[in-house]
């Protein structure tokens, strides 16, 4: 089985087999505990999980979205401490690789939330967040002294990043009454569309000329020029450009952009393992988590003030600053900002 799909389908099926069986065992007032013939590497946790969810009800009149089994599931699993996370990884062993996935489920939620804006499944943005995830596993290195997530979390962006440009687009352009109706009749669109065809298909489908220009370029990849007039059309001397709205929000450049954070922090991530402990630890609390910790937490942690703290960190920025002429505390506080 593709090893993208893998944990999802398991998830999934497990929550849908418990709902089925709690349903009929309800019906019949049996008492006995359901069996189920799942993989084994999988039964213990899903016991748990669904100890977890007696809450929650599966019946028709009550039903909980593929993506809300998905968390349920992630958090039913245990975490690793970081002690168990430096000791226990083995890059070929692959239970332990199950562990360490199914221990940072609960870490996808929070990343997923940051892309809600684009209107693509949260389930497939999470299938996405695990590919990252696995892929993060195979080229993790516990002796550099970084948290599995630590590590994981540009991974993870990098998955759900790229998923995001290949769909957003379509997914974008089909929100409208008039768009979806023209996702329908797809086949009328051609690459090389001319403003009389797509003024001919607008008449067809009884839809805005622009919605037609719009699908074209979102659904066909078209290479109709937007800033010039269509010589062929002798009604029209308008450009494309000037039937279309005002599409400022541009996620690509956002996700661009994000990328280009998650860049720095790998950089940042991989040049702290010249430093002792105690700078290692204070860098990725303050810049690589996703929360940032304060300085008086620090020092409290390792018993100084938090004046010495900020001299420690101060010095390790100027280094990178000097270093790379990298402003790290610019770059990296517009991802915490978020």
């Amino acid at each position: 089985m593709n090893v993208k799909y893998y944990f999802f389908i398991i998830c999934l099926f497990s929550q849908l087999v418990f709902a089925e069986n709690t349903e009929l065992t309800q019906r019949s007032d049996v008492n006995e505990k359901s069996s189920y013939n799942l993989d084994d590497s999988f039964d213990d946790d899903f016991e748990e999980s669904s100890r977890c969810d007696d809450s929650l009800s599966y019946n028709s009149s009550s039903s909980i979205s593929v993506y809300q089994l998905l968390i349920n599931q992630a958090f039913s699993y245990p975490m690793l401490t970081r002690e168990e996370q430096f000791h226990l990884y083995d890059k070929k062993n692959k239970s332990v690789r199950e562990k360490y996935v199914n221990a940072h489920l609960r870490t996808l939620p929070k990343i997923i939330n940051r892309y809600k804006g684009y209107g693509l499944p949260p389930e497939d943005l999470f299938q996405e967040g695990v590919v990252g995830l696995i892929k993060a596993y195979n080229s993790y290195d516990p002796s550099k002294g970084f948290t599995f997530m630590t590590h994981a979390i540009p991974f993870v962006r990098g998955e759900i990043n790229e998923y995001i440009v290949k769909n957003w687009q379509i997914v974008k352009a089909a929100t409208t009454k008039p768009n979806r109706k023209i996702f329908f009749h797809k086949s009328l669109l051609t690459p090389n569309l001319t403003m009389a065809k797509a003024q001919q298909i607008a008449n067809e489908l009884d839809v805005p000329i622009d919605s037609v220009l719009y699908m074209n370029q979102a659904l066909s990849g078209g290479s109709v020029s937007f800033h010039s007039t269509d010589s062929q059309d002798e009604n029209s001397n308008m450009a494309p450009e000037q039937w279309l709205g005002d599409h400022r929000f541009n996620p690509i450049q956002q996700l661009i952009d994000e990328e280009y954070v998650d860049r720095i922090k790998q950089i940042v991530h991989e040049e702290l393992s010249d430093y002792g402990d105690r700078e290692q630890d204070i860098m990725t609390s303050r810049w690589l988590s996703e929360e940032k910790v304060s300085l008086q937490e620090l020092g409290e942690k390792y018993g100084v003030s938090a004046e010495r703290v900020r001299q420690i960190e101060f010095k390790i920025l100027r280094r990178f600053k000097d270093r790379y002429n990298l402003n790290i505390r610019e770059v990296l506080s517009r991802d915490l900002a978020k």
